[in-house]
């Protein structure tokens, strides 16, 4: 059932939960305004066992202040913290879209590399935000010495339409925080650190130069920089900067220079600021005549996820009144303008559901706005502006029980089924037709993939269980 939030006369309204991490839940969620006023967005409501802790609190609100700050296009925009009968929430942005993980994993599944134009363009974005956070000041002009600590795949959102936005600024460090982080406690993920943050040293912007190398290399040759058997073995590898051997081979000259520069294990030897990494692409993206602009993105992203693209939820909502809950919504079709270049097939996917796959705890923001909503259009158009949905009459259509398939995995992976789910997060259940289908699971953290095929049958469930321990398996029945 839909849920209310107690706040600003309840123009707060909860649709569904998109993600859950350790410390928050992000809700799809309205805002409602008068005059029919609707925004889409998402609120991240922290768990009720994070309250009692003071410390944690004043983080979540200092991420708020940040936010706040940090009014820029390619940066989660802020809107408000409120209370939710003593629930800490912030509303925020929603992006409509998959983050950089995701992107990776879909890629290297299909074994297939994201093309360097795109890496070049998506790593640029990254640094414009920070560039601009970075740069940041106070009232009083002091410099706000804001760091985000922890830039990684999952924190790089792009928009279905190709914007780029760095999220989760909770953890960052800067002046606006009410108390920092002591020298010594490690904030982010082992494998992104820089050197001098995975021992826990003081660290400035250069950090977040370091952690942007990292990603560009793994977007580029499709593996992970720094791996281990232990976050012990990794924080090992960050340190010591213990880069692959045969790596430059994987890399133009020009980028491969780039790269080198951004994972200096001294900072003083890395570039200083973001401008300058950012120019540094930006020229060699000139010359070579690759510069694109996000737009071009989108092809790729549909490519990449067929099944994921979405109408933004407001055009499923708007006409909903508050008493019907959303998944009862039902849809009636009136005279509508019609956009020849669309099939029905183009339009079916586009509202095929909200999906999210697995996201990190800030994963929200801007709304992308695949397709405008279908206006109303005036009995007095002329005919030749509009198409009338005439209702057909009702035939008996003879209607086949379908099966089941259920998909567990240990600990968890991304589920394909063909011409069914690509890339949806586990568990997956799902009402099939009866045939044969091939079901294939991916487990981003080994870059490992199993695959079976099995028989659905009508009326009876068929389960599938992975399991990507020392030996990878997957069986059927």
């Amino acid at each position: 059932m839909t849920t209310l939030i107690p706040q600003s006369q309840g123009r707060y309204r909860m649709i569904k939960r998109i993600a859950q991490g350790g410390m928050a839940e992000i809700y799809l969620a309205e805002y409602r305004g008068d005059a029919n006023f609707v925004r889409v967005l998402a609120v991240k409501k922290i768990l009720p066992q994070w309250l009692q802790d003071s410390q944690f609190v004043k983080m979540i609100q200092d991420e708020a202040k940040l936010l706040v700050q940090l009014q820029h296009r390619n940066i989660v925009q802020v809107f408000d913290l409120f209370d939710d009968d003593g629930a800490f929430c912030i509303s925020m942005e929603y992006v409509d879209g998959v983050d950089l993980r995701q992107i990776l994993s879909a890629s290297i599944q299909n074994k297939d590399r994201i093309p360097p134009k795109f890496v070049y363009w998506i790593v640029s974005e990254v640094l414009n935000a920070l560039a601009f956070a970075h740069s940041r000041t106070s009232d009083d002009g002091f410099s706000l010495g804001i760091v985000h600590r922890d830039i990684s795949p999952q924190n790089i959102l792009l928009a279905w339409h190709g914007e780029v936005k760095v999220v989760d600024f909770g953890i960052a460090k800067g002046r606006h925080r009410s108390d920092e982080t002591q020298t010594g406690q490690l904030k982010g993920k082992f494998a992104y650190m820089s050197p001098e943050q995975a021992r826990g040293e003081s660290i400035d912007s250069r950090s977040d130069l370091f952690a942007v190398g990292v990603v560009m290399f793994e977007l580029l040759t499709g593996t992970r920089l720094f791996e281990g058997d232990s976050d012990l073995d990794v924080l090992r590898r960050v340190q010591d900067v213990a880069l692959p051997k045969g790596w430059e081979r994987e890399v133009v000259p020009e980028i491969r220079s780039i790269l080198r520069k951004a994972l200096k294990k001294n900072p003083d030897e890395r570039y200083q600021t973001a401008e300058e990494m950012l120019l540094a692409i930006t020229h060699y993206s000139q010359k070579q005549g690759c510069q694109i602009f996000g737009m071009e993105l989108a092809p790729y992203l549909r490519e990449l996820f067929p099944q994921q693209q979405t109408v933004p939820c407001e055009h499923h909502h708007q006409k909903m009144s508050e008493e019907t809950s959303v998944d009862s919504m039902r849809v009636t079709i009136k005279k509508r303008y019609v956009w020849p270049t669309l099939s029905a097939g183009m339009v079916l996917a586009l509202m095929s559901g909200m999906h999210s796959p697995r996201a990190s705890v800030a994963q929200h923001a801007a709304v992308a706005a695949v397709l405008p909503p279908l206006p109303e259009i005036s009995q007095k158009l002329p005919e030749p502006t509009m198409l009338e949905a005439k209702t057909p009459k009702a035939v008996p259509v003879a209607t086949k029980e379908k099966g089941k398939l259920s998909v567990k995995v240990r600990p968890w992976g991304y589920v394909t089924v063909p011409g069914v789910v690509n890339h949806r997060e586990s568990p997956l259940g799902v009402a099939l037709n009866e045939g044969n289908y091939q079901v294939k699971v991916f487990y981003e953290p080994s870059h490992t993939w199993v695959s079976a095929r099995t028989t659905v049958k009508p009326g009876v469930q068929t389960n599938c269980f992975a399991s990507f321990g020392s030996q990878p398996k997957i069986s059927c029945k």
